[in-house]
């Protein structure tokens, strides 16, 4: 490739580079980093390579996601670029935020085909390192700052009475150009639930409405729950999500439906996991 470098400082650079990525020290990560940013396409591919291998020996995750972010979206090097989508993949569920934009990548017609092999596999990482994550997460109860509304409890305790791993009022953009915030989203079956508590108001009418449509045309699964509902939301919650997913008949799954469940004045979520 092409080096814009004196010729003593791009063979320097690219020593460098390679000796950090043998080495496995994770205190090389920031050397690493400014290399990334050099006007050499070699010796950024070589700088993304180590900071892949470092990723097993606990570099800052943050950082070289934000550093290698750039390089694996948009270096003018293909190849350079390659190689930033095979370091990111190393970093899992830490690339949470770039996981849109990798999708895109994955399909972008104009990307050459080995980039876009890189980009699919990257999302495939990080997505599945977030369900990991997710399925591994301890339930934790957050002040809310206002209260929950009484068919949203009942669905929350009925979730997690079956051990069913969610998400409470997370952003989501499951549209380009577009994000909601659900009620739910239960991340191992990529499952949306909404309760819509106020149905007879019009303005809520018209956005319950234009939220549906935008699940519609994202192709999400969504399960909808509404206030008339609410007293058997229990029976209501295993025959819609037994579309999906086998739910076994248990005592703490027979208690969620009667009316003598607790009623905290927490919020009920899973332990907060980017996506």
């Amino acid at each position: 490739m092409q080096s814009n470098m004196d010729l003593n400082a791009h063979h320097t650079a690219v020593q460098r580079a390679l000796e950090l990525g043998r080495a496995g020290n994770p205190e090389g990560l920031p050397e690493l980093i400014k290399l990334l940013t050099l006007p050499s396409a070699d010796v950024r591919r070589l700088a993304a390579s180590a900071i892949g291998k470092l990723s097993g020996f606990g570099a800052d995750s943050k950082a070289a996601v934000k550093a290698l972010a750039p390089v694996a979206l948009r270096d003018p090097h293909p190849q350079t670029q390659q190689y930033a989508l095979k370091a990111l993949k190393t970093y899992g569920a830490a690339g949470a935020e770039l996981l849109q934009d990798l999708r895109d990548l994955a399909v972008n017609p104009r990307a050459r085909d080995y980039v876009r092999m890189a980009a699919h596999a990257a999302a495939q990482a990080v997505e599945a390192d977030i369900l990991a994550t997710a399925a591994a997460a301890v339930h934790r109860c957050i002040k809310c700052g206002g209260d929950v509304a009484p068919g949203e409890r009942r669905i929350a305790e009925w979730l997690t009475a079956n051990n069913i791993v969610f998400r409470y009022d997370n952003r989501f953009r499951i549209i380009k150009g577009y994000a909601i915030r659900p009620d739910f989203y239960l991340p191992e079956y990529d499952v949306y639930i909404e309760y819509w508590g106020m149905e007879a108001n019009l303005d809520y009418q018209i956005g319950m409405l234009e939220k549906k449509k935008l699940y519609q045309q994202a192709g999400k699964r969504l399960l909808s729950f509404y206030r008339h509902e609410k007293q058997d939301i229990a029976q209501l919650l295993r025959e819609r999500i037994s579309r999906y997913m086998q739910i076994a008949e248990t005592p703490s799954s027979r208690s969620a439906s009667t009316n003598n469940v607790s009623q905290p004045c927490f919020r009920f979520t899973r332990a907060k996991v980017r996506w």
